[in-house]
């Protein structure tokens, strides 16, 4: 075993945001203090690509994906014992118990577990459930788990249920490299854009809002931009619409087509458990955000500040037209915006603290599942 090698577990492939932003953007900082990192993704680019996709074809093809991942994965574990830790991101098999975790414990090789989505939620809500899943395999993750990183207080507390020591979990938020969202939005011409940017697995949160696109279109001249899958298409508010798939090449490009970015959301337990990321994009770009106030999004949005929080469509409403007609606020909100994420958000605040984390871990070991 070398004490420097680390082999990290992520359900998607790079192109999947929350392990390319909550792990991968680190691996620079991991590799400068000695690591030799290797990273393992259940599903391939294309597996990740259709997973989503429910014809006959895609579904055969999925089986045989998902064949091909689950023997790839087997693979990988007859290598662990050159590994002196691992980091898991999310899950490293979606099907059973936590065997993989029950052998790195039998090995006695630590791992980190990382997550930025409600777990108490993941059986119950439409958008993650699961079938042939232990109800109880988070749980048992986190309390064999050497180290626990979560991307807010309230995944936080959820995690400090289930091991002894709270000094095993940190709070590390899923932040943005702003040497890359280096560019501040300026104003183009043309109607204000309002922009959302997301997946099958969020676009619902738009229905909530649509007869407030409604009420827009009567006393306003702007363009509603939705950034992400075929799944979003059929949102049809009246309003001016531009549909635009998205893809990692033009993940910046596309955002800084927004004048005002939006995150709604319900206010289930499931959303009080995100993590508030497209808000920081929005503002790390120099972009005002519109937000439900729920979960991180009253941490990250200072209401009249940076940008608004709605919690009905009124507020919604409101908010949307005083940033729609007035340039100058969407300037210093976003400038506010931009300010907040340097402090908190950007990669050069959080890999030193990610780093520090692997380096606590890799002495520890915890028992058995």
């Amino acid at each position: 075993m070398s004490p420097n090698k680390i082999l990290i577990f992520s359900p998607y492939p790079i192109t999947g945001a929350s392990v390319r932003y909550r792990i991968c953007q680190f691996l620079p900082e991991l590799r400068d203090a000695g690591y030799d990192v290797t990273f393992h993704s259940f599903m391939g680019e294309y597996f990740f690509k259709i997973r989503r996709k429910f014809s006959p074809f895609y579904t055969a093809c999925k089986i045989v994906l998902f064949l091909s991942a689950s023997l790839s994965l087997l693979l990988r574990l007859t290598t662990l014992k050159s590994y002196s830790l691992c980091i898991i991101h999310r899950e490293t098999f979606p099907l059973g118990p936590p065997f993989v975790e029950k052998i790195l414990n039998a090995l006695k090789i630590p791992y980190i577990f990382d997550f930025d989505d409600s777990l108490i939620a993941q059986h119950s809500s439409q958008v993650n459930q699961r079938f042939w899943t232990d109800p109880e395999k988070n749980e048992k993750i986190i309390r064999n788990a050497a180290h626990i990183i979560t991307g807010n207080e309230t995944l936080s507390s959820y995690a400090c249920r289930f091991t002894d020591n709270s000094e095993r979990v940190t709070i590390l938020p899923t932040v943005v490299d702003t040497e890359l969202y280096s560019r501040v939005k300026y104003r183009s011409s043309g109607p204000v854009t309002i922009g959302w940017v997301g997946n099958w697995g969020n676009a619902l949160y738009l229905n909530r809002i649509i007869t407030v696109f409604d009420r827009l279109a009567q006393y306003h001249d702007f363009k509603l931009k939705l950034v992400g899958g075929d799944d979003i298409f059929e949102l049809d508010p009246v309003c001016r619409i531009e549909r635009v798939k998205w893809t990692i090449e033009r993940e910046i490009d596309n955002l800084m087509e927004f004048d005002i970015g939006i995150m709604p959301l319900d206010g289930g337990v499931f959303d009080e458990g995100k993590c508030g990321f497209k808000i920081i994009q929005y503002f790390a770009l120099g972009i005002p955000a519109v937000a439900s106030p729920i979960g991180c999004n009253k941490e990250i949005i200072e209401n009249g500040r940076n940008g608004f929080l709605a919690k009905n469509d009124d507020e919604w409403y409101n908010a949307l037209s005083q940033l729609l007609v007035d340039e100058a606020m969407r300037k210093q909100m976003g400038e506010n915006g931009r300010r907040k994420v340097l402090k908190l958000y950007s990669r050069t605040v959080v890999a030193p603290q990610f780093v520090k984390v692997v380096d606590k871990a890799i002495s520890c070991c915890k028992g058995t599942l």
